[in-house]
């Protein structure tokens, strides 16, 4: 049976743990995604289709409080989390979870940077940003069942981002489930095919995921509304098989995913690492 208040337990949760609540190794993995993605979109950003990306934006690129990394252009928080999510995965050098989520904090740590950087949070706001915000991508991971054509970037990346921004912006439980029902049918459905063609155009999910969680955040604000069960229809149906929402919640902090992920060593698929 579908559970109804699961996101209700979700958003308590996340807006009941402070960054001092977090186990050692969680804070300290969290330290590292942060450390290792800013260093993935630095590298990523020198690449030609970011630059060509970048000059076709141009017009976008007016300045703003958030850094596009790597260079000296400065953007809203949307359009620096768009660039800095699409820059994180060009290299292939992005740090991934095989449990569930994919490339997580390339997604979530260009949204986190983005809010963060546009109301001058603290460092511990940040940290505890990135820390929840990939617990909830893993967990939304492993609660999906994914459509074979599917590929995870893009999707519940997208649910880390939105997570991250509103711990950023101290939203209430209210607030955190909406954003989270609010940034799921903003997703996209990213392929595996693009993938091995080698299309550059799959970067951009990344990048539309980061931009995607800064957005929800901001229409949470607005107060937008929306559907009652987003992440229901979206991961269960739209681009799953199945969902299990009561899963996402199920022994919260017993075990935390967020150590259990790994970095990668050389520039190329996880697929093709010894």
């Amino acid at each position: 049976m579908p559970d109804p208040d699961y996101l209700a337990r979700l958003a308590r949760h996340l807006c009941r743990t402070d960054l001092a609540d977090l186990p050692g190794p969680v804070a300290d993995r969290a330290r590292w995604l942060l450390a290792d993605t800013v260093g993935c979109i630095a590298g990523g950003s020198t690449a030609p289709e970011l630059q060509h990306l970048r000059e076709a934006l141009a017009h976008d690129l007016n300045g703003g409080p958030v850094r596009v990394i790597g260079t000296d252009v400065r953007a809203g928080a949307t359009m620096a989390a768009l660039l800095n999510g699409t820059a994180a995965t060009v290299l292939e050098m992005a740090e991934g979870h095989n449990r569930g989520g994919g490339q997580n904090a390339a997604q979530l740590v260009p949204a986190a940077l983005a809010a963060a950087e546009s109301v001058g949070a603290s460092g511990a706001d940040l940290l505890r940003a990135v820390a929840l915000g990939y617990e909830v991508g893993v967990r939304f991971g492993r609660a999906t069942t994914f459509r074979p054509a599917i590929h995870p970037n893009g999707t519940v990346g997208a649910v880390a981002a939105a997570v991250a921004a509103a711990c950023i912006a101290g939203a209430d439980e209210e607030r955190m489930a909406l954003t989270i029902r609010l940034v799921s049918p903003l997703i996209v459905a990213n392929s595996w095919q693009i993938a091995r063609e080698g299309g550059e155009a799959r970067n951009i999910a990344t990048g539309h995921a980061s931009a995607a969680g800064v957005l929800a955040d901001r229409m949470a604000a607005a107060g937008l509304t929306a559907e009652s069960d987003a992440p229901g229809t979206v991961f269960g149906a739209a681009i799953g098989d199945a969902f299990d929402g009561a899963g996402v919640v199920a022994d919260w902090g017993d075990p935390w995913f967020v150590p259990g992920g790994y970095f990668k060593r050389y520039a190329c698929g996880r697929y093709i690492h010894a």
